[in-house]
């Protein structure tokens, strides 16, 4: 199995702009072993270009002309989680 096959993909990744939410489930046991339960973690994340403007890299850092994307970004993230959690509690 390639290491592209073994990476977990994102359950949703909201993106604007340059700036990527990208949404992780994660299943974790119950400590009694009654089943088990999803956490979810966000990894935001900045695209951008090398000098030669064809390598594209990725960076969690957020420069200030992005900030607005990374909140926009951030809140697809929130609302995605929001949404999902009426569900399972439905």
């Amino acid at each position: 199995m390639s290491e592209e096959q073994t990476k977990q993909k994102p359950v949703i990744a909201p993106k604007f702009g340059a700036v990527q939410a990208a949404v992780f489930a994660h299943e974790h046991s119950r400590k009694d072993g009654s089943g088990t339960f999803t956490k979810y973690s966000v990894n935001l994340t900045r695209s951008f270009t090398r000098d030669d403007g064809k390598t594209y890299e990725h960076t969690s850092s957020i420069d200030e002309k992005n900030i607005g994307n990374a909140m926009l970004a951030l809140k697809g993230a929130q609302d995605w989680l929001a949404q999902n959690a009426a569900k399972e509690a439905a």
